[in-house]
């Protein structure tokens, strides 16, 4: 049976003495108000770290919540929450409430989260409003909406390193993320979305960093979704979750390919678009949808034959690129087919992903052709760390940097390895010091052939280092090359 527990800061709901949601109101780090820890059926995983927890109030201004938890019977639970402090009275001007209806289907075993939004506008509401988050992302040229955030879901599984992970993730200050994401045993739970879109049909998106952070159509603007149709979210492990909105206004989605959070939006009429006035005084909004736990045989043919959602050649040319390894970059694989790796950034047409342009050919190499113009022209790296995914970065770290280089000007290349280190755990403290360290042509160890061998310490880290980022710079004539880089912690 359900039951809950509330102590100072937290409220757990429990099934069976279990605990199945959490609700933390923290503010030594993120000075924010979570909702957390969601499972789906009892004693199963965590499936989403986190859910929204407010449609308008930025997460780090919605300071406090009223629990009120009612049990409805032995199957069923309620919670209302609403805000008790919200930043810069945010709430005067919109009041917000949330209801998350929990029951149990005893037959299947499963729980059925129904969550419900009730906004009140006290106030006009005009694009722009200052702390308030909304409009989040760009729409297309014909579409002038109001959007609104209904959810957030972040799933568990659904991101991680972007290397193996040499040690797990412990003792260091980044309260925001699930202990599963960041361990030597993290394994991917969640493969794609599949989603009724308005213009294209039912099409399956992979999740996948570097395809869906070029995707303009299917990700990087808003994604129209016809109203009261699923998001079907596969698992690794044949289940399904299923994402049901019961509201009759367009649903828009977005993925954040950095941690595989699920953006999901209302798609509204502004009151008066002359005027940019969004919400208008005395007006009211509500929201509802359903999450819940599916096995295949529930989920439609049309959703489980759906197209994969496909590129534009430009896009593809984005994708295309070399991603980050460890403990050597081969330079040999590509973001398309690498699902959870972060792609090298080139920072003009001067640079080229040679598949093959180590020595030997059993290994690529990034490449810079500047041509008889002298011109900075620099490949860039910036998923250094644990925050967007790669090994730890314990306090006081410092590093080995070694690389394979050809240069027609050597004296001209430069390694650029980069540490941010932040005033206090969590990754949003606010300030933050940046430790750089520098590899030149000084640098040089050994020579083979024309490719000469570059090795370097890095400077120490910071208490609180959380990521970073590297660079291979050249600013000379004619080209320049680098092979084999490996970023090694000491």
């Amino acid at each position: 049976m359900f039951n809950f527990k509330q102590t100072p800061g937290v409220t757990k709901i429990t099934f069976n003495g279990s605990e199945i949601l959490r609700f933390t109101q923290e503010h030594l780090c993120f000075r924010g108000f979570r909702i957390e820890n969601v499972r789906l059926k009892p004693n199963g995983p965590v499936e989403f770290i986190n859910l929204h927890t407010s449609c308008f109030y930025n997460s780090a201004n919605y300071l406090r919540a009223k629990i009120d938890c009612d049990l409805k019977s032995e199957h069923e639970i309620e919670i209302a929450i609403s805000p008790l402090k919200v930043d810069n009275a945010l709430d005067k001007k919109i009041h917000e409430t949330r209801i998350i209806n929990i029951k149990i289907d005893t037959k299947t075993q499963r729980f059925i989260y129904t969550i419900k939004v009730y906004l009140e506008f006290k106030k006009d509401i005009y694009s722009g409003e200052p702390g308030f988050y909304f409009d989040p992302m760009p729409q297309w040229e014909d579409d002038d909406y109001a959007i609104v955030e209904i959810e957030d879901t972040l799933l568990s599984g659904g991101k991680g390193p972007q290397v193996p992970m040499t040690q797990d993730w412990t003792g260091i200050q980044e309260p925001w993320f699930h202990e599963q994401c960041f361990t030597e045993k993290w394994e991917k739970r969640y493969s794609s979305v599949t989603i009724n879109t308005e213009v294209c049909g039912i099409r399956k998106i992979k999740f996948n960093r570097s395809v869906n952070s070029v995707q303009q159509f299917y990700n990087r603007h808003v994604l129209k979704a016809l109203p009261r149709t699923p998001f079907i979210y596969e698992k690794t492990d044949g289940k399904f979750v299923e994402f049901m909105p019961d509201f009759d206004a367009p649903i828009g989605h977005h993925i954040c390919e950095w941690g595989y959070d699920m953006h999901m939006y209302a798609l509204l009429p502004k009151a008066d678009k002359d005027k940019e006035l969004y919400f208008q005084k005395g007006s009211t909004l509500d929201f509802s949808y359903q999450l819940q736990e599916r096995d295949r045989n529930e989920i439609s043919d049309n959703y489980l034959s759906a197209e994969i959602a496909g590129m534009e050649p430009e896009e593809r040319l984005l994708a295309d690129m070399a991603i980050y390894e460890e403990p050597v970059c081969l330079f040999l694989k590509s973001g398309i087919e690498s699902p959870d790796a972060s792609r090298w950034t080139p920072g003009n047409e001067q640079c080229v992903w040679n598949r093959t342009g180590w020595k030997d050919g059993d290994a690529g190499a990034l490449e810079i052709n500047n041509g008889d113009k002298s011109q900075e022209s620099k490949w860039i790296y910036n998923c250094l760390g644990p925050s967007p995914g790669c090994n730890p970065i314990p306090p006081k770290s410092k590093f080995k940097i070694s690389a394979w280089i050809k240069a027609d000007e050597l004296e001209l290349v430069k390694l650029i390895h980069t540490l941010n280190s932040y005033y206090g755990p969590g990754m949003y403290a606010i300030g933050r010091k940046q430790t750089v360290s520098l590899g030149t042509s000084e640098d040089i160890k050994s020579k083979d052939g024309d490719f000469h061998f570059i090795e370097f310490i890095s400077e120490e880290s910071g208490p609180y280092c959380l990521d970073g980022s590297f660079e291979f710079e050249y600013s000379g004539k004619g080209s320049a090359c680098m092979s084999l880089l490996a970023i090694e912690r000491m």
